[in-house]
């Protein structure tokens, strides 16, 4: 099952502040079962044209997600901002600090190519 922490979600936070540039990040803190609280990011990505929030899963890099974990988390967001997003960020965090973003998608997603 998917947990993190606040120190884990301030880690990202700072890297996408002062590497990527992002903008209004905001931490939601989600209760996705009973005991189980998860802290997601929301921010502006500067090179996005929408101007529109990106959601981030901020995860170190031993944690093993579920497509449960995955699922209840974008029903979470779905059902408080109204719509359901088609693409969030997980941020996975290494034991050096180093941050890498893969793009999840909620359902199957075709290829580009």
């Amino acid at each position: 099952m998917i947990s993190n922490s606040v120190a884990l979600a301030n880690k990202v936070q700072s890297n996408l502040v002062y590497f990527h540039l992002w903008s209004e990040i905001t931490q939601i803190t989600l209760k996705l079962e009973e005991n189980h609280i998860v802290t997601i990011l929301q921010g502006q990505d500067p090179r996005n044209e929408h101007r529109h929030f990106d959601y981030l899963i901020p995860v170190h890099k031993t944690t093993k997600v579920t497509l449960k974990d995955l699922d209840l988390i974008f029903k979470h967001i779905g059902s408080s901002t109204g719509s359901v997003p088609k693409m969030m960020l997980m941020a996975i965090v290494d034991f050096d600090g180093s941050v890498l973003y893969y793009n999840v998608y909620e359902g199957l997603q075709r290829p580009n190519n």
